[in-house]
């Protein structure tokens, strides 16, 4: 039937039509501008049910109103017609652009950094758009990319080759397995799969999955392995293939939790020196799972205003003055620590040597760019795990021989290179504190004069979250899903504990006073006693609620937990955790709550960045890379800004509740890893020049906080640093007496 005009739209053309819908190209005159039209088949004009979900599902997409989904404008009917009027987008789609040949990794990463957030925030409200593909990517007249037919394709067929019957829904091309299975508990994992499908044709220029009829192909989704995009671009590197296969993962546990952290990823590829056909060295994977949203605890009154409690989004912080010229007091301080933080990045990403401030040494030219987690940028929830309780087998010790130091450049420390604040006071000596940190997933231990260096491990299995126990005796790390520790003078690896059943084991914390260690779960955060032998016995969730003292905080669910930071008094948890923002999007968030007392989801104390400060990098990837708490008022914390690691350095006063930007090696970023000494006075962190480009090295940092505080001269530390400027320091620092 031919349509020349509905309600008060003219119509123009016909864009497209498919067993979901027609599309027509329309003229709004009330407002004067072009607008599409999708309406309902005739077909379907008899099913009440589906009548009545293609107009709720229209709503619920208008509430979205993401800057990248194409925006509904109005919904109705006109003489039993029902129809959606939506922005009409001139630019064409990203199929069109495909078939004018294969699309450039960096033009990649711009469509999927604009998409990314708009697809999370979707999932963030319980949208699956199950129908993610080329054609359903549209651009505007400047080129900006929007997702259309959001939620759409969970109502019927969508436009192209489809699965018909009533459960199994999509387009077979890009459908994830359990889409394909007719599962009926389709996540954004689902979408995660089908994006890595699209980006796999946007590389290569064909779809990853051929087959003679929709329902070979869709069977070819669940039992064929992810094909190989470097057989039709083997100009690209082998880190792009990685990309691919983890977002179209069998197992949606193993994909990329959100669409951000897999920009991120993707980014990361674009401003690294990866050359084709080079392997890198994996990093450890912060999110492997996800899960539906989690919002933030309800804070008191005053913290209240703009956070997603109960339904309630974060707004938007008001904005801070970026990176001051001019800097005073607690102001100084915070610009201290960032620096700090930032140039321990540059000392363990380097090259051994040594750049002083001032020099004409080369540093990193890496481009901003917007997230992804994981470890960052990672978007998680609260899972349930059901798990078999089972013996815990006796604790394997391997003693590690000495090997000579493997490390370039390690048995050259100038003793004249020794950090000093450079202020009228005259050089101030370091401490002869000591730190651990990680090189090729083996743990190096030095002193901080750069004497005493010793290789401690010879095994290079991952490992991350390296930290002193409180009685500085032994080093305790994360190597898959096992708590370890050893013991640095007999360098004896032990297994204290392996949640063999874990999906993931984020992080852990001990208290001061050795009393109780906290653990991240699977995302749910677990407080139990330090007690070594009880913790051996303690490999499933149920046995860890055993053993707790408090089991409110055995699982604690409220939130899904990230990171774990102790008070100093124990009285208090630091938690970074994953909350919806006042725009629908999930992003990282410190949340400070109190665990004294065996209450059901306390109320938290603060909630940080927002809405206490802002942090410009923020808007585009809501990412805290790295935090560190002195334990009593001080974080230190840093921005994604590349390489999953490194970004700027922002400091955050939780008594006087005031952020600030730090970076405190000539206002330049890039930081990693800031970590405060165990009495709070000093903090250690690792710096990469980022105008430096390929010619940065990395360097490690360890200054007074009241250096930086007072903007004085930084000097790093003359430790042997990291030649690979993706790599992560994991330091841990101890004061000898």
């Amino acid at each position: 039937m031919e349509i020349e005009k509905l309600n008060r739209y003219i119509i123009k053309s016909q864009l497209g039509q498919g067993g979901m819908a027609t599309v027509y190209h329309a003229y709004d005159p009330s407002f004067e501008r072009d607008v599409a039209i999708k309406v309902l088949p005739e077909t379907m004009l008899q099913d009440p049910q589906f009548r009545t979900r293609f107009t709720r599902e229209a709503k619920a997409i208008a509430r979205l109103e993401h800057p990248a989904i194409v925006p509904v404008y109005d919904v109705g009917e006109e003489n039993n017609q029902p129809f959606i009027v939506m922005r009409y987008m001139s630019g064409g789609s990203l199929a069109d652009m495909i078939k004018q040949g294969p699309i450039s990794l960096e033009k990649c990463a711009q469509i999927l950094n604009r998409l990314a957030p708009s697809l999370d925030a979707a999932h963030a409200q319980g949208i699956v758009h199950r129908d993610i593909k080329p054609a359903n990517i549209l651009f505007d007249q400047y080129g900006n990319s929007f997702l259309s037919d959001f939620g759409i394709a969970r109502m019927g067929q969508a436009e192209g080759p489809t699965l018909t019957g009533n459960f199994i829904l999509g387009t077979p091309a890009y459908m994830s397995p359990e889409q394909a299975r007719g599962d009926t508990n389709i996540d954004g994992r689902s979408d995660i799969y089908s994006l890595g499908a699209t980006l796999f044709e946007m590389l290569s220029g064909r779809v990853p999955f051929e087959a003679d009829t929709p329902m070979g192909q869709a069977i070819k989704h669940i039992m064929e392995p992810t094909p190989n995009v470097l057989d039709l671009r083997p100009d690209l590197s082998y880190a792009v293939q990685d990309v691919i296969a983890r977002s179209m993962e069998k197992d949606r546990t193993v994909r990329f939790s959100t669409a951000i952290e897999m920009a991120s990823a993707l980014n990361a590829l674009v401003d690294s020196s990866i050359t084709p056909s080079t392997r890198p060295v994996a990093a450890p994977a912060s999110t492997p799972i996800n899960l539906p949203s989690t919002e933030l605890l309800d804070a008191e009154p005053d913290t209240q205003a703009g956070l997603r409690s109960q339904g309630q989004g974060i707004a938007s912080p008001t904005p801070i003055q970026a990176f001051p010229k001019k800097r005073s007091g607690i102001t100084w301080i915070a610009i201290g620590i960032i620096a700090v933080a930032l140039l321990v990045i540059i000392g363990i990403f380097a090259l051994p040597g040594l750049i002083r401030p001032g020099s004409s040494d080369p540093g990193i030219l890496v481009s901003p760019t917007t997230a992804s987690n994981n470890n960052l940028g990672v978007v998680e929830s609260t899972p349930t795990e059901t798990m078999s309780p089972t013996e815990t087998p006796e604790p394997t010790v391997t003693s590690l021989p000495e090997e000579p130091n493997p490390v370039e450049g390690s048995t050259e420390a100038s003793p004249t290179d020794t950090p000093v604040s450079t202020d009228d006071k005259g050089p101030i000596p370091l401490p002869v504190d000591q730190v651990a940190y990680v090189v090729d997933n083996n743990i190096i231990l030095a002193n901080l004069d750069g004497s005493d260096f010793v290789q401690l491990t010879q095994d290079s299995t991952e490992k991350y979250n390296l930290q002193w126990t409180p009685d500085g005796s032994k080093l305790m790390f994360i190597s898959g899903n096992c708590l370890r520790e050893i013991e640095p003078e007999s360098k004896v690896v032990s297994d204290i504990v392996c949640f063999k059943y874990a999906k993931s084991f984020k992080d852990f914390a001990i208290t001061r006073d050795s009393s109780r260690i906290a653990l991240s779960l699977n995302n749910q955060l677990f407080i139990v006693p330090f007690d070594l032998p009880g913790l051996q016995e303690a490999s499933t969730n149920a046995k860890l609620t055993e053993m707790a003292e408090c089991k409110e905080f055995a699982p604690y669910e409220k939130n899904s937990v990230k990171g774990i930071e102790w008070s100093q008094d124990g009285n208090t948890l630091a938690i970074h955790i994953i909350g919806v923002l006042a725009d629908g999007r999930q992003g990282d968030i410190v949340q400070i709550i109190p665990v004294d007392q065996c209450i059901a989801n306390p109320k938290p104390l603060d909630n940080f960045p927002p809405p206490r400060f802002d942090i410009p990098e923020y808007e585009d990837n809501p990412t805290i890379q790295r935090l560190s708490w002195d334990g009593v008022g001080l974080f230190a914390l840093t921005s994604y800004v590349r390489n999953d690691v490194f970004g700027n350095l922002y400091f955050y006063n939780s008594e006087t509740r005031q952020g600030w930007p730090g970076n405190p090696i000539d206002d330049k970023c890039c930081y990693t890893d800031p970590v405060w000494s165990p009495d709070g006075n000093y903090i250690f962190f690792t710096f990469q020049d980022l105008s430096q480009g390929a010619e940065s090295k990395n360097l490690f940092y360890y200054a007074l906080y009241s250096d930086i505080e007072a903007n004085a001269q930084l000097i790093p530390v003359d430790i042997p640093g990291l030649t690979d400027l993706r790599a992560n320091p994991e330091p841990a620092i101890r004061s000898v007496p």
